[in-house]
This record gives C-alpha cells, structure tokens and sequence, in this order.
C-alpha cells in the first residue's frame, strides 16, 4: 500500500508539474492566429462602400469610361507580440525565427554602443518605482496579408503589407529601444498631448512604460510599436506601407487612437476588435493585476479610397 501511495503521490506531483511546464511555454501558433482572425471578421471588418471611382481607359482604340467601387474597410496587417523577455514571445514562429536572429544583433550592437550586454529583458519592477516595467515588441506582417480572405478583386482592397516580415523588431533597435535616444525630441516633452489615452504616454517611444499593471504596460508599448512601424525612415527595418494605390490611402498608428483597431490574442483570444486606451475591456479578460510576460494582437488597419483598375488612369470619384 505504501508503494501504491507513494506512486500515486509522484504521479500528481509530476502532473503538477507538467501543468506548470505547459502554462509557463504557453505558446500562439501561427494557426491560432489565422483560426482567430477569421473568427473577428464580421466585427472588424467595417465594410462599407462610400461611391464610385471613374477611370479613362482606350480599348478597341477609343476612349471610355468605367468604374470600380470607392469602398473602405479594415484589414488584418500585422501580428503586434510584447514580451517581457527576449527570449519569450508568445508568437513560436516569431521567438524561434526572427527573434533567434534579432537577439545577437542586437546584443553586438549594444555592446559596442554600451560595453554592455543586451540582456533578456526585465521582467518585474523598476528598483526605485514599482509602475515602471520594460518590455520587448515585435510588428510581424500578418500571416493572411495578401490571401484572399484579406482581399477580393473589385470589391475589397487587397492588403499591401508582405505576410510574415518584420516592420519593427524591438532588438533590432536595441540602443534606442533601451537607452531613451527619443528623449531628446520635442515631441517627447509633451507627453499629455500624446497619449494611449488613460492608459501610458506614447513618447518616449522605448522599452521602459510607466503603468499600474503589466496588462496596461503591454498596450502601450504594443501602441508604440505600431506607431513605430507606421513610421518612414526611423527604425531598423522596412515600415508599413500608407497608401494603396491611386486615392487610396491607409490608416497608420497615430496620435489619435481611433484610427486602428486592436484585437486581443494572448493570452486570451477575442473575436472583436477594440481602441487602445479607454475601458479595460477585453483586457480584463487577461486579470490585469497579474504579471502574465505574453500579449498579443492584431493590427487592423483601415483602407479607404478606390478600387484599383488595371489599366484605366483616374479621372474622379463621386460619393
């Protein structure tokens, strides 16, 4: 009996400790993402057509005019992942292929900016402040960008962002990431004019985020780095593109909030898409007092303008 016992006792115990194992290397694959963007899209979407678009083309060799839908409508752009340590996005493909890569550079770099090793990141609090936390992000090009769901010929705008590609790598831009280079800008000197509404200031765009809690940290740094990303010419890296075509133009991350949509995906999934910066839903789905080290979300963008002809040259749109 005493045998029985002790077997039954080491098999909880090593139950137990699996259960712990599996919740600490929780992990988003890259099915999960597409499986829960599917499911957001009658919420996300907006579509809605706002006119018509006319274009001169020749066929036959006479002129003619014809048209395509002036329509506007979000779409899925970008996989936003913040981290607590480097080595700790909730994303596998991501931590396993871009960060792998990322974590050297940047750790070469910083030491010769620095004499200083790049680190793993800080998970917990700021010695002297306990509000203050740093965080990693990463802004990966959606796996659906360019599929068909996220674009129909003549009726929806194909999306221009490459599926899979970084447009911001927090590691890649370590030395700015972590060492407040933004601190000189005079942007940064005003930071109640930029703000993630309630939730943090957007300047200085860097690791380190004054907030109560780790869930509220984590959107403000994902914010920064959309806005980052949005951004021409100021990163390692490319940036998401702004236009679409011929008028036709997208909606970045700015300073107004509203004009992207967020959609909760770790540690928790959610099928509707939300702004940054005001009530705590769906983030109270992730128990903000709790230090949780993963979140992520996709990056809706909004397109608005015409559908591109192949051919014709734009003459205007009415609507």
């Amino acid at each position: 009996m005493r045998g029985v016992t002790t077997g039954r006792r080491l098999g909880i115990l090593l139950g137990m400790g699996l259960s712990v194992w599996l919740q600490a290397h929780a992990a988003l694959t890259t099915v999960d993402i597409v499986s829960h963007t599917v499911s957001a899209l009658p919420d996300c979407l907006h579509y809605r057509v706002r006119g018509l678009c006319f274009w001169g083309v020749i066929k036959e060799g006479a002129p003619r005019v014809e048209s395509t839908l002036w329509v506007a409508h979000y779409l899925p752009e970008a996989v936003v992942s913040v981290f607590s340590r480097s080595d700790n996005n909730p994303w596998v493909f991501a931590r396993k292929t871009i960060d792998a890569l990322a974590y050297p550079m940047g750790d070469a770099l910083t030491q010769r900016w620095s004499g200083q090793r790049l680190g793993h990141g800080v998970h917990g609090h700021w010695p002297h402040d306990h509000r203050v936390r740093f965080l990693e992000a990463d802004v990966i090009g959606h796996p659906l960008a360019q599929s068909p769901i996220a674009g129909l010929p003549q009726v929806a705008h194909p999306s221009k962002v490459e599926a899979l590609v970084p447009y911001f790598v927090s590691m890649h831009d370590a030395i700015a990431w972590r060492f407040g280079m933004e601190g000189r800008l005079p942007s940064s000197w005003q930071p109640i004019a930029a703000s993630v509404g309630s939730w943090g200031t957007l300047y200085p765009r860097e690791g380190f985020v004054v907030a109560a809690n780790e869930t509220l940290a984590a959107g403000v740094v994902a914010f920064r780095a959309g806005h980052i990303a949005s951004q021409l010419g100021i990163h390692v890296g490319r940036s998401l593109p702004t236009e679409c075509g011929v008028e036709c133009d997208i909606q970045g991350v700015d300073e107004t909030v509203e004009t992207v949509l967020w959609q909760p995906l770790y540690p928790s999934a959610v099928s509707q898409c939300c702004t940054f910066g005001e009530a705590l839903e769906p983030q109270d789905l992730w128990n903000n007092q709790e230090d949780l080290g993963q979140y992520a979300w996709v990056l809706w963008r909004l397109y608005d303008g015409c559908i591109q002809h192949p051919t014709g040259r734009f003459l205007t749109k009415t609507g």
